[in-house]
């Protein structure tokens, strides 16, 4: 399969094509790793992140390693007191 290089800016972009798309499991916004390999250009995915992940590290703005443990410890609130549905 064979794709047409187009000049963007000062380099060169190329198409993936869909099927290949569909295949690796990338998607708009993905990060890949780009190298060569005997004269050839590799592109690997990088690892996804689930979707929690990105909306943390963002509300954050640091990594998640560096965010810290997330408390899930389930509250005890008592009896409702009023007209309040549980």
């Amino acid at each position: 399969m064979s794709v047409i290089c187009r000049k963007v800016g000062n380099g060169l972009t190329a198409t993936i094509p869909n099927n290949i798309v569909k295949t690796v499991g990338i998607r708009p916004g993905d990060e890949v790793e780009i190298s060569i390999d005997k004269n050839r250009i590799v592109l690997t995915p990088k690892k996804k992140r689930l979707r929690g992940e990105f909306i943390l590290e963002n509300f954050y703005n640091k990594p998640l390693d560096q965010i810290g443990k997330i408390d899930t410890e389930i509250v005890d609130w008592g009896e409702p007191v009023g007209e309040e549905v549980w």
